[in-house]
């Protein structure tokens, strides 16, 4: 979506926490690794200004920004992300993890 909807740059980092960053003028998305399986529980959001929120997505507006964050197993990041060798030598490295991405949309 990212992509499609802001060109922009992309950075890749493997061994960094966030491992995948992509920014353009319109939106900064970050990619994570996660050992939980649920995202993390962020106290201070307005509950009026949540659209949706479950255990593995949240979405909610905050001043002039859109926050998306959504939680998968390794399983859903391999048929999105192709940078790690999910097989070979990156399977430690993604073993028992969850992707967790978070997408600030700033708004006009």
């Amino acid at each position: 979506m990212r992509e499609f909807y802001c060109p922009g740059s992309l950075v890749f980092r493997k061994n960094k926490n966030p491992f995948l960053t992509y920014k353009c003028k319109s939106l900064i998305s970050n990619d994570y690794l996660f050992s939980q399986n649920t995202l993390p529980n962020i106290t201070d959001i307005d509950p009026n200004h949540v659209f949706l929120k479950t255990d593995t997505l949240l979405i909610y507006k905050d001043g002039q920004k859109i926050i998306i964050s959504f939680l998968v197993p390794t399983e859903e990041m391999q048929k999105a992300i192709g940078y790690f060798d999910y097989n070979e030598k990156d399977k430690d490295l993604v073993k028992g993890k969850y992707w967790v991405d978070e997408t600030i949309i700033f708004q006009k």
